[in-house]
C-alpha cells in the first residue's frame, strides 16, 4: 500500500529547492577566471543583486586603474593607549608596487570583458614563513622546510562601473592563516575573518571621492567610490605614503650586530620615561594640596574674642 505523501516532507522539498537560490542571492557566483597565478587572481562574477546593471563593459585605462589602486589607503585604529605610547597610526597604500602591477592590466582587461551582470573579483596572496615548530600529525607529505609553518596572507576585492564612476570593494584584507597542507587545525591562527574590524579606509586625493549620495544599496563600508575622469584629469604624482612591510617571520627575527638602532629607540623610550615622571610629580603635588584643604575643613574654627569696650 502506498503511503500519502506528508505536508512535512513536501516542506523539506520546498527548502532544498530554496537552498541554492538563497546561496546565489548572498554570495558572487564565478563566471570567467581571467588570471590566476600563486600571486593572485582576477576573475568575473556575478553581482548578487539581480536587479541591478553595471556599466559595463567599459574601456578605463590601464594608468587611471593603476592610480586608483595607488590611492586606496587603510589605516590601523588604535586605542587611547596606543595612540599615547606609539603615537597616532599612519594611513599607508593598501596595495604594493608589485600588488598594483599585477592588478591594474587584469582589472582593465575585465572592465572590458565584463556584463551589465558582471563585477570583477579579485584575490591577492602573499607567502611567507613563521617559525613555529610544525605539528608532527601536520603529515610526511609537507613540502616545507621542517620546523616552519608556511604563512599566507589573503586580500579580496571586487570592482565595477556605475555611470561615471568605480566602485571598488575591499572584502579581506591581509587575513593571515598558516597552510592547512602543514597544519593542523588546532595549530591554525584564529584572526578576525576580513582583517577590516580594526582598519579604516580612505581615499587619496579626497577630491575625486563621490559622497554619500552616490554608495547606493550595494555599497559596504569598504566601498569606496571613485571619479575616475577627474582622478585621471590630474597631474601625475608619486605620493609619498608609506607601503605595506612585506610578510617576515615573526618568530625569528634578525638580530642586528648594530647597536645604532637600539641607542635610535631609546631616545624615545627616555622621552616617554620623563614625561611620566614629570606627570607623576605633578600629581604628588596635587594630592598633597587636596589633603591639606580636607584637614583645614576638619579642624574647628577658632573663636574669636570680642572687642573689650
Amino acid at each position: 500500500m502506498t503511503r500519502p505523501f506528508s505536508f512535512t516532507g513536501l516542506r523539506m522539498v520546498f527548502f532544498c529547492a530554496l537552498l541554492p537560490l538563497g546561496s546565489c542571492a548572498s554570495n558572487p557566483e564565478l563566471d570567467l577566471m581571467l588570471h590566476e597565478s600563486p600571486q593572485g587572481a582576477v576573475y568575473l562574477e556575478r553581482i548578487p543583486d539581480r536587479s541591478f546593471q553595471a556599466a559595463h563593459p567599459i574601456r578605463i585605462d590601464q594608468d587611471t586603474i593603476t592610480r586608483v589602486l595607488q590611492g586606496i589607503l587603510v589605516k590601523e585604529n588604535q586605542g587611547l593607549l596606543q595612540n599615547f605610547l606609539a603615537g597616532q597610526s599612519q594611513a599607508i597604500s593598501a596595495f604594493s608596487e608589485d600588488e598594483v602591477r599585477y592588478l591594474a592590466p587584469l582589472l582593465a582587461e575585465g572592465l572590458t570583458r565584463a556584463a551589465v551582470d558582471q563585477q570583477i573579483g579579485f584575490r591577492l596572496i602573499r607567502s611567507g614563513s613563521s617559525g613555529a615548530p610544525q605539528s608532527e600529525s601536520a603529515g610526511s607529505g609537507a613540502s616545507h622546510s621542517p620546523g616552519r609553518l608556511a604563512l599566507m596572507e589573503t586580500s579580496r576585492g571586487s570592482m565595477y562601473a556605475y555611470g561615471r564612476s568605480l566602485y571598488v570593494t575591499v572584502l579581506e584584507y591581509h587575513v593571515r592563516s598558516e597552510r592547512t597542507d602543514s597544519i593542523t587545525k588546532a595549530n591554525r591562527r584564529q584572526s578576525d575573518h576580513t582583517g577590516l574590524t580594526d582598519r579604516t579606509l580612505s581615499f587619496t586625493p579626497e577630491s575625486v571621492t563621490r559622497p554619500d549620495s552616490y554608495r547606493g544599496k550595494n555599497a559596504t563600508k569598504t566601498t569606496l567610490v571613485i571619479d575616475y575622469e577627474s582622478l585621471s584629469a590630474l597631474p601625475t604624482r608619486t605620493p609619498a605614503l608609506v607601503l605595506p612591510p612585506p610578510l617576515v617571520n615573526e618568530a625569528s627575527p634578525q638580530r642586528s650586530p648594530s647597536l645604532a638602532p637600539e641607542a635610535g629607540r631609546d631616545a624615545p623610550l627616555r622621552l616617554l620615561q620623563e614625561q611620566m615622571n614629570q606627570k607623576n610629580r605633578e600629581l604628588e603635588d596635587l594630592r598633597r594640596e587636596l589633603q591639606d584643604i580636607r584637614r583645614q575643613m576638619r579642624e574647628p574654627a577658632t573663636a574669636v574674642p570680642a572687642p573689650v569696650h
